[in-house]
């Protein structure tokens, strides 16, 4: 499935060819975005739970999920290995490093505002932004990337653009994943299992790949 997914999004670089840039930007930032969060959900999630490849080492699922974290400037040891375990027993808690405040309502809108009013807006609201070695992880998602906008501009200077709105999709779709799975005044239910839900809407299959809107479930 990560195999087809990142080839699906390897497929939108010569769809630039075919579609005018007006069209190309937008559609492939929107994919792109959406390819990236389903990377979180599929392979980081997945390796913070020790599950993406059925086998015993955890360890090794852990080697993936350091690997995967790279291209998006994340800290996989302190955020997802450590911090997912404490979100799962400890969810909206001062130290949940994850989801400790859930924006909902007014607070949320302005979160998309300064999101999309910044070219650098996903970069400021990255949550490994809490934890040290910032230049660290930038310089190596760096690495990924440039040679990634190197290849897409064999094909138009529209797909590394596209690349680049795909960081303000994944973090839009980040702020809702919080707001659906824990917002609207669960973060004060007393008792700590009650503090997710599982939700629907159209297009989940899109927003909320591989079934995640089945949050208590997960929980």
């Amino acid at each position: 499935a990560a195999t087809l997914l990142w080839g699906g999004m390897a497929a939108l670089l010569p769809l630039s060819s075919l579609l005018p840039w007006f069209v190309y930007v937008p559609l492939a930032g929107l994919l792109f975005g959406c390819g990236y969060f389903a990377h979180f959900v599929l392979v980081i999630h997945e390796c913070s739970h020790g599950i993406f490849l059925k086998t015993r080492d955890h360890e090794l699922n852990h080697r993936i999920g350091r690997l995967a974290s790279v291209p998006f400037f994340t800290e996989y040891e302190k955020h997802w290995r450590n911090g997912h375990r404490i979100h799962h027993l400890r969810p909206c808690e001062p130290d949940d490093p994850q989801d400790r405040h859930p924006l909902t309502g007014s607070e949320l809108a302005s979160a998309y505002q300064r999101l999309w009013l910044s070219p650098l807006g996903p970069l400021a609201q990255n949550p490994s932004r809490q934890y040290p070695g910032q230049a660290r992880r930038t310089a190596a998602s760096l690495l990924f990337w440039l040679p990634a906008f190197a290849a897409g501009l064999q094909f138009s200077w529209s797909v590394p653009t596209a690349m680049l709105l795909g960081f303000h999709v994944l973090a839009s779709l980040r702020l809702a994943k919080i707001a659906q799975e824990h917002g609207g005044g669960l973060a004060s239910e007393p008792d700590p299992m009650l503090r997710s839900r599982t939700y629907t809407y159209p297009f989940q299959f899109l927003f909320s790949p591989f079934n995640i809107n089945r949050h208590f479930e997960h929980h």
